[in-house]
């Protein structure tokens, strides 16, 4: 387990000069990481106190993520499924919005040349009344 702390700091408008000790805010924002037995982050417990548990195929390569929300009667796919290519170059990610990230890279030199993201248009019902 890996816990973690950060405080803000009181003035954080100005330009920080860190050569003296700036003033922090007393509330403290704590994130707790649990680990498996390979090493790979299990659960995050972010301040608010949601939980978020990645998922891992057999090649230890993210698959999906979910998160316990606070307040939230069940939980919530932020990713749903992570396609690889043969040299474990993420190719395509789908998220629980309905979102989807394809990424390309160049054959020659297995660069990322292009992220694209995009989303299927959202139906929303108008309802106007005339009276």
């Amino acid at each position: 387990m890996r816990t973690g702390t950060r405080q803000l700091l009181t003035d954080y408008v100005d330009a920080v000069d860190w050569s003296t000790n700036p003033a922090v805010d007393s509330e403290t924002f704590t994130t707790t990481d649990t680990y498996d037995a390979l090493n790979r982050v299990a659960t995050t417990t972010a301040p608010d106190a949601t939980i978020t548990t990645p998922t891992y195929n057999q090649r230890s390569l993210l698959s999906a993520v979910t998160a316990d929300l606070q307040g939230s009667q069940s939980v919530t796919d932020v990713v749903t499924t992570v396609s690889y290519n043969a040299k474990a170059q993420r190719q395509t990610t789908s998220y629980g919005n309905g979102a989807t990230t394809t990424n390309t890279y160049d054959p020659d030199t297995f660069r990322l040349i292009n992220i694209t993201t995009s989303r299927p248009p959202v139906n929303d019902t108008v309802v106007t009344q005339n009276d």
